[in-house]
């Protein structure tokens, strides 16, 4: 049965607009530069999609005369179908991997399928394995093409079934919560299908809307004045991995400001701020390079990076790294003193059955560090 195309052009519209805006707020607000960029590949894939759309539906592409064009035109609809699902599914990767696994081998095997039917796609007109235009202007499938259809549902079927496990397996009922309105996101533009309303563009539209205020909820927990995560999100974050496969290469770093309490008193609390969001900035730099880490601000002067270790002793060159970009940023903000670090290295253990027990490790060995300095 036909559906009824309800508004279109205005809907279409819309929904454009409302990602548009979606992506503009998540470049200057949204730090988390690896999810951000997925978030934005998966925003800015929607919004030529849904343009696309609509220049199909509503333009008759066929009365141009020109088969160049009509290749061109399902080629470009053909390629932005696949690459929504599967920008679809890194960002549910990223969102869910610390949740059940510290690993990217996932996304490595199913990114696979993406490339082969997209190199099928932009071939296919010297190949005619999925489809050609035939004499008449109209496009012509060939038994191949179910690759198409099979690859786009493929990635959202595995995003419906990761989303779904996290909700079974985890205890915390905040993120149960999440992770079942992450699913009714990905089922919500799929429900309109059976309506005899043309519904597509705006629920959609709506449907990331709800994902971005979903991440956003999640974006909170970050500290207002470093922008690093808060506490709360640093221990789920470390829970998770220490739960993971790759749980015996953890390492955990403690970092605290050396007589920082000297600098609010010299210089006053204003600078003392400056000089932390300074600290926080060479945590950000040092640390961009690893793949599985979480910075936090833990409290006052006191900062803690957890991530897990490419090779051994990387928590002896992060930490380094982190005390040289200080430096640098020292002598660039001509502050008029030296703001540094002293930095405690815990890696994990049989003794570490937790998160507390983790920071409490990496803790003792920064006393002992404090504690040496002083004693010469």
């Amino acid at each position: 049965m036909e559906k009824f195309h309800l508004a279109s052009i205005e809907q279409a519209i819309i929904s454009i607009i409302i990602l548009i805006i979606i992506a503009i707020d998540l470049s200057r607000t949204f730090k988390r530069s690896m999810l951000r960029s997925r978030l934005l590949a998966f925003i800015v894939i929607n919004i030529f999609y849904l343009t696309l759309n609509f220049i199909i539906d509503d333009i008759n592409i066929y009365d141009s005369g020109s088969k160049f064009f009509i290749y061109s035109i399902w080629i470009i609809y053909y390629s932005l179908e696949i690459s929504l699902r599967a920008s679809l599914f890194l960002c549910m990767e990223y969102l869910m991997r610390s949740k059940i696994s510290i690993s990217t081998n996932t996304e490595y095997v199913c990114l696979i399928f993406h490339f082969i039917t997209l190199f099928l796609i932009i071939s296919t007109p010297f190949t005619h394995l999925l489809f050609y235009v035939g004499k008449d202007l109209k496009i012509v499938y060939m038994p191949l093409y179910f690759l198409v259809d099979f690859t786009s549902y493929f990635y959202l079927i595995i995003s419906v079934l990761r989303g779904i496990y996290c909700a079974i397996i985890t205890p915390n009922k905040r993120e149960r919560r999440i992770y079942i309105l992450m699913l009714i996101f990905l089922a919500l533009p799929y429900v309109t299908l059976f309506s005899k309303l043309d519904l597509w563009d705006g629920t959609t539209a709506i449907s990331i809307l709800i994902f971005y205020l979903i991440i956003q909820h999640e974006n909170i927990s970050k500290d207002p004045l470093t922008n690093l995560n808060d506490r709360t999100y640093l221990n789920q974050d470390i829970e998770k991995m220490l739960v993971s496969n790759l749980r015996k290469r953890t390492a955990l770093l403690m970092i605290d400001g050396d007589h920082f309490k000297q600098i609010n008193d010299n210089y006053g609390h204003l600078e003392g701020d400056k000089s932390l969001i300074r600290l926080a900035k060479a945590i950000t730099e040092g640390t961009k390079n690893l793949r599985f880490v979480s910075t936090a601000r833990y409290g006052g002067d006191e900062f803690v990076v957890c991530f897990i270790e490419n090779y051994e002793r990387e928590a002896e060159v992060v930490a380094s790294r982190i005390s040289s970009k200080l430096k640098e940023l020292n002598i660039i903000s001509n502050s008029g003193y030296e703001f540094n670090v002293s930095i405690g290295i815990a890696k994990y253990d049989d003794t570490i059955k937790n998160a507390k027990d983790f920071i409490k490790a990496a803790d003792a060995k920064l006393y002992d560090i404090k504690n040496s300095r002083e004693n010469k």
